[in-house]
């Protein structure tokens, strides 16, 4: 979480300068020294992430295991009302703490975006090279941290993620159905 608010900061520091000077004109140098800056963060997210790799792909599958796994166990009678208080109080904590891990490491890929908005707003006269570089290096290359490539923490993801799981819940099986036809005795 530290080293996703670390890179974050550091995107956020550029789209801080890009925001001071928004309504001044810019010539192509300037925009040349920005979009060196952000190639140099994403080149960094992308040598954190090849280092993370492993960390952040066993975090993920162990903490949707458990809201799995939590999920399954959701209709389970509870003996005791301090029992279900537990239960939802660490079934709650669990997504929470999931929720809020995912945005933090999202907000890389957020800030990391963010200049896109400069880009598009410039008028044509200031349009240069260098500035069109800066727009297709912002909205063509995927800055975000990922589980072995496999999927990039996005707040997209989180959202397809949330969806998914409110279209297909775990509670259209029914597990507490006892069969009679089966097996059937001859």
């Amino acid at each position: 979480m530290i080293t996703s608010i670390a890179l974050a900061t550091r995107f956020k520091q550029i789209n801080q300068r890009l925001e001071e000077i928004k309504n001044e004109p810019m010539v192509e140098s300037s925009w040349a020294e920005i979009r060196h800056h952000h190639v140099l963060l994403c080149e960094l997210v992308e040598t954190v992430d090849n280092y993370l790799v492993v960390i952040i792909i066993l975090c993920y599958a162990n903490d949707l295991y458990y809201v799995c796994f939590e999920l399954l166990n959701i209709f389970n009678k509870l003996p005791h009302f301090i029992n279900f208080i537990y239960f939802w109080y660490s079934f709650l904590y669990l997504v929470g703490r999931t929720t809020g891990v995912f945005l933090i490491a999202a907000s890389i890929n957020d800030a990391a975006t963010y200049p896109i908005k400069f880009v598009r707003r410039r008028h044509t006269t200031e349009w240069c090279a260098e500035l069109e570089r800066f727009g297709d290096q912002i909205s063509t290359r995927a800055v975000a941290l990922s589980g072995l490539k496999f999927f990039f923490i996005t707040r997209s993801l989180l959202f397809g993620v949330n969806a998914y799981s409110r279209n297909h819940p775990p509670f259209h099986c029914n597990f507490n159905i006892v069969s009679t036809r089966w097996p059937v005795q001859l």
